[in-house]
């Protein structure tokens, strides 16, 4: 018993329909089965579209895409330095040192502030230096890949604390 119906055995065996039918059915297949991941492929002449950047959250997203966590923990501090200097009329570095002149300047919570100043600013320095390949890091007798594990250990609570410190300047509903 034939697999084929004769009539369509016939139409296969046609060079002129078979061939480029089988041509088509196995491009197919092949086109299936390796799909297409990732970007578009371009031609030589075609750039990439640009990433836009044009706002704060652009940057922080485009720094932690592609891994530079400085940029994005600057943007964190700008962020809260923007929040101080709309309550204050001063930078954070500009405020007076003592907790109760702060207070009066409207701070919530000088304490947090500056733990959280202090932190982000760290952090920046440090993924700075990684980011650079310097060798005079704080941590020195860590391999530069250990450093990075740690540094993403840390930059998740630092800018969960900035955070926390930058929602106590909302205001008030």
């Amino acid at each position: 018993m034939a697999l084929l119906p004769p009539d369509l055995l016939g139409l296969l065996t046609e060079p002129r329909v078979g061939l480029p039918l089988t041509l088509i059915v196995a491009g197919l297949a092949a086109w299936y089965a390796l799909g297409t991941r990732g970007e578009p492929r371009r031609s030589s002449w075609e750039a990439a579209p640009p990433l836009s950047d044009a706002e704060s959250v652009s940057r922080t997203y485009l720094a932690l895409y592609r891994g530079e966590y400085s940029v994005a923990v600057r943007e964190m501090r700008d962020r809260l330095d923007r929040r101080v200097r709309a309550r204050t009329g001063r930078s954070m570095h500009e405020l007076p040192w003592r907790g109760g002149a702060q207070r009066r300047l409207g701070i919530p919570d000088p304490r947090r502030l500056r733990a959280s100043r202090e932190v982000l600013d760290g952090l920046e320095r440090w993924a700075y230096r990684l980011e650079t390949g310097s060798y005079f890091r704080w941590d020195f007798w860590r391999s530069a890949e250990s450093s990075q594990r740690a540094l993403h250990a840390r930059l998740g609570s630092g800018l969960l604390q900035a955070g926390q410190t930058l929602r106590r300047f909302d205001p008030a509903p």
